[in-house]
């Protein structure tokens, strides 16, 4: 398992750079099968995240797969959807990235990190 220990907590630490952030998520396959979601990790903290994940592929009794590693930039904005031939561009979505790929759950968690972050830089 990860060592949060060493990882920041963005309630505490978020900087308002949103583009600093990251969201990793992985699968547990074996032994006990779990998605693992680790939201708003800064860009210093990627290498503790990658080494543990690193260390767990070399355990033979766990099993991971579908390491994804995306911005919370990214996570945070509309959807793209159909291309629009008139406009020349993708239509966007009602919803961000975000919810489209881990639901409801993680929008309210990025509203709340995201709020405070810009209600310590006003």
């Amino acid at each position: 398992m990860l060592n949060l220990n060493v990882l920041r907590d963005p309630f505490e630490t978020y900087t308002g750079n949103i583009s600093d952030y990251y969201c990793v998520d992985y699968r547990i396959v074996e032994p006990h099968p779990r998605w693992i979601r680790s939201p708003f990790i800064h860009k210093d903290d990627l290498c503790w995240i990658l080494r543990d994940l690193y260390l767990m592929q070399t355990d033979k009794e766990r099993t991971i797969k579908g390491i994804r590693i995306q911005s919370e930039e990214w996570l945070s904005e509309m959807r793209d959807t159909t291309w629009d031939e008139t406009a020349n561009e993708y239509a966007k979505d009602s919803i961000t990235n975000r919810e489209y790929f881990f639901g409801p759950r993680y929008v309210s968690i990025a509203e709340a990190i995201i709020t405070k972050g810009q209600n310590l830089n006003s």
